[in-house]
Protein backbone atom coordinates (compact mmCIF):
# COMPACT_ATOMS: atom_id res chain seq x y z
CA UNK A 1 0.00 0.00 0.00
CA UNK A 2 1.66 3.55 -0.90
CA UNK A 3 2.04 6.20 1.20
CA UNK A 4 -0.72 8.05 -0.80
CA UNK A 5 -3.71 5.69 -0.24
CA UNK A 6 -2.89 5.45 3.53
CA UNK A 7 -3.06 8.67 4.08
CA UNK A 8 -6.35 9.17 2.71
CA UNK A 9 -7.69 6.14 4.68
CA UNK A 10 -6.44 7.56 7.92
CA UNK A 11 -8.14 10.72 6.96
CA UNK A 12 -11.52 8.97 6.17
CA UNK A 13 -10.95 6.88 9.34
CA UNK A 14 -9.80 10.22 11.63
CA UNK A 15 -12.97 12.05 10.61
CA UNK A 16 -15.05 8.72 11.50
CA UNK A 17 -13.03 8.59 15.07
CA UNK A 18 -13.50 12.51 15.52
CA UNK A 19 -17.15 12.32 14.49
CA UNK A 20 -17.59 9.31 16.99
CA UNK A 21 -16.12 10.84 19.84
CA UNK A 22 -18.15 13.70 19.24
CA UNK A 23 -21.57 11.65 19.08
CA UNK A 24 -24.10 10.18 21.91
CA UNK A 25 -23.19 6.87 21.85
CA UNK A 26 -26.58 5.66 23.49
CA UNK A 27 -28.85 7.96 21.31
CA UNK A 28 -26.72 6.75 18.07
CA UNK A 29 -27.04 3.17 19.15
CA UNK A 30 -30.74 3.52 19.86
CA UNK A 31 -31.67 5.12 16.58
CA UNK A 32 -30.00 1.86 15.05
CA UNK A 33 -32.08 -0.57 17.32
CA UNK A 34 -35.25 1.21 15.85
CA UNK A 35 -34.46 1.52 12.70
CA UNK A 36 -37.71 0.30 10.73
CA UNK A 37 -36.49 -2.77 8.13
CA UNK A 38 -38.98 -2.15 5.88
CA UNK A 39 -38.06 1.46 4.51
CA UNK A 40 -34.58 -0.61 4.58
CA UNK A 41 -35.10 -3.18 2.64
CA UNK A 42 -37.20 -0.79 -0.03
CA UNK A 43 -34.16 1.66 -0.20
CA UNK A 44 -31.86 -1.47 -1.21
CA UNK A 45 -34.07 -2.05 -3.67
CA UNK A 46 -34.51 1.03 -5.12
CA UNK A 47 -30.32 0.95 -4.73
CA UNK A 48 -30.36 -2.04 -7.76
CA UNK A 49 -32.29 0.00 -10.04
CA UNK A 50 -29.73 2.69 -9.80
CA UNK A 51 -27.12 -0.16 -10.43
CA UNK A 52 -29.43 -1.54 -13.72
CA UNK A 53 -30.14 2.34 -15.01
CA UNK A 54 -26.12 2.96 -14.99
CA UNK A 55 -25.32 -0.29 -16.15
CA UNK A 56 -27.36 0.56 -19.20
CA UNK A 57 -26.02 4.26 -19.38
CA UNK A 58 -22.84 2.64 -20.03
CA UNK A 59 -23.49 -0.20 -22.00
CA UNK A 60 -25.39 2.38 -24.73
CA UNK A 61 -21.44 3.95 -24.42
CA UNK A 62 -19.82 1.03 -25.21
CA UNK A 63 -22.71 0.17 -28.08
CA UNK A 64 -21.16 2.79 -30.18
CA UNK A 65 -18.23 0.34 -31.39
CA UNK A 66 -19.30 -2.98 -30.22
CA UNK A 67 -22.74 -4.61 -28.42
CA UNK A 68 -22.53 -5.59 -25.08
CA UNK A 69 -24.87 -8.06 -23.42
CA UNK A 70 -26.73 -6.32 -20.48
CA UNK A 71 -25.60 -9.27 -17.94
CA UNK A 72 -21.88 -8.29 -18.38
CA UNK A 73 -22.00 -4.54 -17.96
CA UNK A 74 -24.22 -5.16 -14.47
CA UNK A 75 -21.11 -7.72 -13.93
CA UNK A 76 -18.66 -5.09 -15.05
CA UNK A 77 -20.10 -2.43 -13.58
CA UNK A 78 -20.24 -3.72 -9.93
CA UNK A 79 -16.70 -4.87 -10.35
CA UNK A 80 -15.72 -1.16 -11.30
CA UNK A 81 -17.77 0.25 -8.23
CA UNK A 82 -15.84 -2.30 -5.70
CA UNK A 83 -12.55 -0.70 -7.07
CA UNK A 84 -13.83 2.75 -6.73
CA UNK A 85 -15.15 2.72 -3.43
CA UNK A 86 -11.76 1.99 -2.17
CA UNK A 87 -9.72 4.72 -4.11
CA UNK A 88 -9.75 8.67 -4.27
CA UNK A 89 -12.11 9.98 -6.38
CA UNK A 90 -13.29 7.00 -7.57
CA UNK A 91 -10.77 6.04 -9.98
CA UNK A 92 -10.58 2.56 -9.42
CA UNK A 93 -14.07 2.97 -11.85
CA UNK A 94 -11.50 2.62 -14.66
CA UNK A 95 -11.40 -0.75 -13.76
CA UNK A 96 -14.14 -1.79 -16.15
CA UNK A 97 -12.11 -0.60 -18.95
CA UNK A 98 -9.70 -3.90 -18.64
CA UNK A 99 -12.76 -6.41 -19.02
CA UNK A 100 -14.43 -5.11 -22.55
CA UNK A 101 -10.62 -3.77 -24.09
CA UNK A 102 -10.41 -7.30 -26.27
CA UNK A 103 -13.84 -6.67 -27.96
CA UNK A 104 -13.38 -2.21 -28.13
CA UNK A 105 -9.78 -1.79 -28.15
CA UNK A 106 -8.45 -0.31 -24.96
CA UNK A 107 -8.41 3.30 -26.40
CA UNK A 108 -12.24 3.10 -26.62
CA UNK A 109 -12.86 1.08 -23.73
CA UNK A 110 -11.03 3.37 -21.06
CA UNK A 111 -12.66 6.45 -23.05
CA UNK A 112 -15.99 4.65 -22.65
CA UNK A 113 -15.35 4.51 -18.44
CA UNK A 114 -14.36 8.20 -19.18
CA UNK A 115 -17.51 9.53 -20.44
CA UNK A 116 -19.50 7.85 -18.35
CA UNK A 117 -17.69 9.16 -15.60
CA UNK A 118 -18.17 12.36 -17.17
CA UNK A 119 -22.09 12.52 -17.56
CA UNK A 120 -22.29 11.69 -13.86
CA UNK A 121 -20.13 14.59 -12.71
CA UNK A 122 -21.69 16.69 -14.83
CA UNK A 123 -25.47 15.58 -13.41
CA UNK A 124 -23.61 16.02 -10.25
CA UNK A 125 -22.48 19.40 -10.60
CA UNK A 126 -24.98 20.90 -11.91
CA UNK A 127 -27.60 19.28 -9.32
CA UNK A 128 -25.27 20.59 -6.81
CA UNK A 129 -25.48 24.62 -8.22
CA UNK A 130 -29.26 24.16 -8.21
CA UNK A 131 -28.82 22.51 -4.67
CA UNK A 132 -26.54 25.16 -3.32
CA UNK A 133 -28.96 27.87 -4.72
CA UNK A 134 -32.10 26.79 -2.85
CA UNK A 135 -30.27 25.64 0.45
CA UNK A 136 -28.96 29.32 0.58
CA UNK A 137 -32.00 30.59 -0.29
CA UNK A 138 -33.90 28.39 2.57
CA UNK A 139 -30.96 27.87 5.38
CA UNK A 140 -29.47 30.89 4.93
CA UNK A 141 -25.60 29.89 3.99
CA UNK A 142 -23.05 31.70 2.85
CA UNK A 143 -22.52 32.85 -0.83
CA UNK A 144 -18.96 31.19 -0.79
CA UNK A 145 -20.55 28.13 -1.02
CA UNK A 146 -22.57 28.62 -3.74
CA UNK A 147 -19.13 30.29 -5.38
CA UNK A 148 -16.69 26.66 -5.03
CA UNK A 149 -19.63 25.52 -6.82
CA UNK A 150 -19.78 27.44 -9.44
CA UNK A 151 -15.71 27.06 -9.84
CA UNK A 152 -16.18 23.49 -9.66
CA UNK A 153 -18.50 23.69 -12.67
CA UNK A 154 -16.63 26.15 -14.63
CA UNK A 155 -13.33 23.86 -14.72
CA UNK A 156 -15.83 21.08 -15.32
CA UNK A 157 -17.14 22.88 -18.61
CA UNK A 158 -13.80 24.28 -19.69
CA UNK A 159 -12.50 20.95 -19.64
CA UNK A 160 -15.39 19.07 -21.62
CA UNK A 161 -14.83 21.79 -24.18
CA UNK A 162 -10.80 21.80 -24.53
CA UNK A 163 -11.20 17.74 -24.69
CA UNK A 164 -14.08 18.12 -27.47
CA UNK A 165 -11.61 20.54 -29.71
CA UNK A 166 -9.32 18.47 -31.84
CA UNK A 167 -5.61 20.01 -30.37
CA UNK A 168 -6.58 20.72 -27.27
CA UNK A 169 -8.56 17.02 -26.59
CA UNK A 170 -5.40 15.60 -27.72
CA UNK A 171 -3.06 16.89 -25.05
CA UNK A 172 -5.13 16.35 -22.59
CA UNK A 173 -6.04 12.94 -23.43
CA UNK A 174 -2.28 12.38 -23.19
CA UNK A 175 -2.09 14.32 -19.71
CA UNK A 176 -4.59 11.44 -18.11
CA UNK A 177 -2.64 8.68 -19.27
CA UNK A 178 -0.92 9.46 -15.91
CA UNK A 179 -4.30 8.40 -14.21
CA UNK A 180 -4.08 4.96 -15.48
CA UNK A 181 -0.12 4.53 -14.55
CA UNK A 182 -1.32 2.29 -11.43
CA UNK A 183 -3.69 -0.15 -13.16
CA UNK A 184 -0.81 -1.24 -15.81
CA UNK A 185 -1.19 0.17 -19.07
CA UNK A 186 -0.46 4.04 -19.07
CA UNK A 187 1.83 3.08 -22.10
CA UNK A 188 -1.11 1.74 -24.07
CA UNK A 189 -3.15 4.81 -23.60
CA UNK A 190 -0.31 7.33 -24.30
CA UNK A 191 0.37 5.30 -27.40
CA UNK A 192 -4.07 5.14 -27.98
CA UNK A 193 -4.06 8.69 -27.14
CA UNK A 194 -5.59 9.42 -31.02
CA UNK A 195 -7.86 6.49 -31.07
CA UNK A 196 -9.45 8.09 -27.29
CA UNK A 197 -9.79 10.92 -28.76
CA UNK A 198 -11.53 9.95 -31.80
CA UNK A 199 -13.64 8.03 -29.60
CA UNK A 200 -14.67 10.90 -27.95
CA UNK A 201 -15.43 12.62 -31.06
CA UNK A 202 -17.78 9.39 -31.93
CA UNK A 203 -19.67 9.85 -28.82
CA UNK A 204 -20.13 13.57 -29.76
CA UNK A 205 -21.41 12.79 -32.74
CA UNK A 206 -23.92 10.58 -32.10
CA UNK A 207 -26.25 13.20 -30.39
CA UNK A 208 -29.28 9.95 -29.65
CA UNK A 209 -26.23 8.73 -27.36
CA UNK A 210 -25.29 11.52 -25.70
CA UNK A 211 -29.67 12.06 -25.13
CA UNK A 212 -30.10 8.87 -23.60
CA UNK A 213 -26.56 8.18 -21.63
CA UNK A 214 -27.48 11.62 -19.78
CA UNK A 215 -31.68 10.81 -19.59
CA UNK A 216 -30.57 7.46 -17.93
CA UNK A 217 -28.17 9.81 -15.79
CA UNK A 218 -30.70 12.03 -14.44
CA UNK A 219 -32.99 8.74 -13.89
CA UNK A 220 -30.40 6.83 -12.02
CA UNK A 221 -30.03 10.32 -9.56
CA UNK A 222 -33.64 10.65 -8.75
CA UNK A 223 -33.88 7.26 -7.62
CA UNK A 224 -30.71 7.43 -5.97
CA UNK A 225 -32.49 10.57 -3.99
CA UNK A 226 -35.83 7.93 -3.34
CA UNK A 227 -33.13 5.62 -1.76
CA UNK A 228 -31.56 7.99 0.39
CA UNK A 229 -35.45 9.16 1.65
CA UNK A 230 -36.29 5.61 2.67
CA UNK A 231 -33.47 5.66 4.62
CA UNK A 232 -34.22 9.02 6.20
CA UNK A 233 -37.66 7.09 6.48
CA UNK A 234 -36.42 4.66 8.43
CA UNK A 235 -35.06 6.07 11.15
CA UNK A 236 -37.78 8.85 11.22
CA UNK A 237 -35.91 11.86 10.03
CA UNK A 238 -39.62 13.24 9.35
CA UNK A 239 -38.07 15.93 6.67
CA UNK A 240 -39.77 16.01 3.11
CA UNK A 241 -38.87 14.44 0.48
CA UNK A 242 -37.71 18.03 -1.52
CA UNK A 243 -35.08 18.33 1.25
CA UNK A 244 -33.42 15.45 -0.30
CA UNK A 245 -33.46 16.61 -3.99
CA UNK A 246 -31.76 19.94 -2.06
CA UNK A 247 -29.48 18.09 0.35
CA UNK A 248 -27.90 14.49 -1.45
CA UNK A 249 -26.42 16.32 -4.18
CA UNK A 250 -23.95 18.57 -1.74
CA UNK A 251 -23.34 15.20 0.21
CA UNK A 252 -22.45 13.20 -2.68
CA UNK A 253 -20.06 16.24 -3.93
CA UNK A 254 -17.55 14.69 -1.14
CA UNK A 255 -17.64 11.69 -3.19
CA UNK A 256 -15.59 12.95 -6.44
CA UNK A 257 -13.20 15.00 -4.16
CA UNK A 258 -9.91 13.39 -4.03
CA UNK A 259 -8.91 13.84 -0.29
CA UNK A 260 -10.04 10.25 0.84
CA UNK A 261 -11.13 6.84 0.17
CA UNK A 262 -15.07 6.71 -1.43
CA UNK A 263 -15.92 9.67 0.31
CA UNK A 264 -15.15 7.96 3.88
CA UNK A 265 -15.87 10.74 6.92
CA UNK A 266 -16.08 14.08 4.67
CA UNK A 267 -19.81 12.46 3.92
CA UNK A 268 -20.63 11.94 6.76
CA UNK A 269 -19.33 15.33 7.52
CA UNK A 270 -21.45 17.11 5.02
CA UNK A 271 -24.65 15.58 6.08
CA UNK A 272 -23.92 16.34 9.69
CA UNK A 273 -23.48 19.99 9.06
CA UNK A 274 -25.97 20.48 6.27
CA UNK A 275 -28.55 18.62 7.61
CA UNK A 276 -28.18 20.03 11.48
CA UNK A 277 -28.88 23.76 9.22
CA UNK A 278 -31.70 22.56 8.89
CA UNK A 279 -32.63 21.25 12.54
CA UNK A 280 -31.59 17.68 12.92
CA UNK A 281 -29.83 16.21 15.44
CA UNK A 282 -26.38 14.85 15.50
CA UNK A 283 -26.90 11.61 15.93
CA UNK A 284 -29.72 11.44 13.26
CA UNK A 285 -27.78 12.76 10.68
CA UNK A 286 -24.47 11.09 11.83
CA UNK A 287 -26.97 7.38 12.02
CA UNK A 288 -28.52 8.66 7.91
CA UNK A 289 -25.16 9.02 6.51
CA UNK A 290 -23.73 5.88 7.96
CA UNK A 291 -26.86 3.65 6.69
CA UNK A 292 -26.80 5.34 3.27
CA UNK A 293 -22.78 4.61 2.83
CA UNK A 294 -24.16 0.83 3.43
CA UNK A 295 -27.14 0.65 1.58
CA UNK A 296 -25.65 2.86 -1.23
CA UNK A 297 -21.85 1.79 -1.15
CA UNK A 298 -21.03 -1.13 0.97
CA UNK A 299 -23.68 -3.20 -0.14
CA UNK A 300 -22.51 -2.80 -3.72
CA UNK A 301 -19.31 -2.90 -3.47
CA UNK A 302 -19.51 -6.37 -1.53
CA UNK A 303 -21.62 -7.66 -4.22
CA UNK A 304 -19.25 -6.17 -6.92
CA UNK A 305 -16.22 -7.49 -4.56
CA UNK A 306 -17.93 -11.37 -4.72
CA UNK A 307 -18.87 -10.81 -8.73
CA UNK A 308 -14.74 -10.02 -9.10
CA UNK A 309 -13.41 -13.00 -7.02
CA UNK A 310 -16.10 -15.36 -8.94
CA UNK A 311 -14.93 -14.04 -12.45
CA UNK A 312 -11.10 -14.36 -11.20
CA UNK A 313 -11.61 -17.70 -10.01
CA UNK A 314 -13.18 -18.43 -13.40
CA UNK A 315 -10.36 -17.48 -15.54
CA UNK A 316 -8.51 -19.28 -13.49
CA UNK A 317 -10.18 -22.37 -14.21
CA UNK A 318 -9.83 -21.78 -17.96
Amino acid sequence: MDFKRLFFMVLGVAIIAFLLWSVNTGQLIQIFISVNPIYLILSLAMTVIVVFLKSVKWKIIVGLRQELPLISAVKFFLIGFFFSIITPGRLGDFVRAKYIRQKTGLAFSVTSVFLDRLIDIGILLSASLISAILFASVAGIGVEFIAIILLLGLIFVLGVYFISRKKTGKIIVKLFSGIFEKLGFARQVTKGAENIFDSIQLFKSDKKTVAKSAALGVIAWIASIFAAYLISLSIGMNLGLYWFFIMLPLIILTDILPINIGGLGTRELASITLFGLIGVVFEQAFAFSLLYYFVAYLSVGFVGGFVYLSNTAETEEK
